[in-house]
């Protein structure tokens, strides 16, 4: 394999922006240079006068690689906006600038500190980047937190940008949060619960902080889910005792994605409102540290992008997946970051396709079908197989 060519490069429009913001080009083209590894047999075409491989991702184990059968269509779909704005496991040498990709899922957790043994209901943590893969326990928020800090520091020193996945809302119903804030802007609201959230690894506000923002409705709720000993004026125990409920209950996307909680429940099974009490702080934290692109609002990546993720889009694949001794919540993140890190810059780009609104979107919702095409694998020496 030593003989064949060590890249590709394939012509793109000038308009294409691959950085967080757009770079002006004098040229009508700019080019993407892609890597070819030692794991891809290729066979080359020429094209626009340019000499352009196929990549073959099955690896050298077979002796032929597949047809050029519409490479040319190809390559003309690969040049178009669709498919530029993100590229997983991959290097792009855009106007001199070099981007690759890493992929970090968490999947986060409202409990006090769980102690040293890695276990369920807890935060977890997987980070697949060129150099390998990594699966975490975490203890508490706090230890999470400066992990996941240090983690995508690091993938960025290395010249990576670094798409982060969360499983708790990163939005409210439409028009809660303007009532909250002032702005229908999420980011906002991200920022008004970094200032009012008190957590620490053994206690919390969030449901005192719950009961306050009731207050300022009529009647009981929209939260619920008192669990402590002491009653909370404002906060009932079950979401039966309400006798208000904003409008809209849920957020459309999850009207699109059966099995999902709405926000306003804060105890028992499915509470994911606890994990966006104690989460979004954490968001608003690291979009300031890193000047984050936070998707679907921001159209381009950036060193960080913030995304919404929910593993139960691929319980098939995570049942799968599981032993009898395997933790879930460790499979599932792991399952997860190799099905996006394993996306074609095309898959990638049709799920990162969506209409942005104030109530946000999660991950593969509508594009369930690229998520159940994009392989597993495993990393292997820094490449997927």
């Amino acid at each position: 394999m030593s003989s064949l060519p060590q890249e590709i490069r394939i012509a793109l429009p000038s308009y294409i922006s691959l950085a967080k913001h757009s770079v002006p080009s004098t040229s009508a083209v700019r080019h993407v240079v892609c890597p070819i590894t030692r794991l891809q047999v290729i066979k080359s075409m020429k094209f626009r006068g340019k000499i352009f491989f196929e990549r073959y991702e099955d690896g050298p184990s077979r002796d032929r690689a597949r047809p050029l059968q519409n490479l040319r269509q190809k390559l003309i779909d690969q040049s178009s906006p669709r498919s530029t704005r993100g590229r997983s496991r991959s290097e792009y040498h855009v106007e001199g600038q070099l981007m690759m990709i890493s992929v970090l899922v968490v999947d986060w957790s409202a409990a006090n500190d769980r102690g040293p043994k890695p276990k369920a209901d807890a935060i977890w943590t997987c980070l697949v980047s060129p150099e390998g893969e990594e699966t975490l326990y975490h203890r508490n928020r706090q230890s999470a937190e400066r992990w996941i800090t240090t983690a995508i520091a690091d993938e960025i020193a290395q010249g990576r940008r670094v798409l982060a996945g969360f499983d708790f809302p990163f939005a409210t119903p439409y028009g809660f949060a303007h009532n909250l804030t002032g702005s229908d802007d999420p980011r906002d609201l991200w920022d008004w619960f970094a200032v009012k959230v008190s957590d620490s690894p053994s206690s919390n506000n969030r449901f005192d902080l719950a009961a306050a923002i009731n207050s300022r409705f009529p009647g009981i709720g929209p939260f619920w889910g008192n669990p402590l000993v002491r009653e909370i004026p404002h906060l009932p125990r079950r979401g039966t005792a309400r006798d208000f409920r904003w409008v809209p209950e849920r957020r459309f996307v999850e009207t699109r994605a059966t099995g999902t909680f709405d926000c306003w429940q804060l105890s028992g099974a499915g509470s994911v409102g606890s994990q966006m009490f104690l989460g979004m702080p954490v968001l608003a934290r690291l979009r300031r540290h890193f000047d984050a692109a936070c998707w679907p609002w921001d159209r381009d990546l950036a060193s960080l992008t913030l995304m919404e993720v929910w593993p139960s889009l691929i319980a098939i694949q995570v049942r799968a997946a599981t032993s009898p001794s395997d933790i879930r919540d460790a499979v599932q993140v792991r399952v997860l970051a190799r099905k996006i890190a394993s996306m074609s810059p095309a898959q990638l780009q049709r799920v990162l396709d969506v209409t942005p609104t104030p109530e946000g979107w999660i991950f593969g919702v509508d594009r369930e079908i690229e998520l159940s095409d994009s392989s597993i694998g495993t990393v292997v020496d820094g490449q997927m197989k």
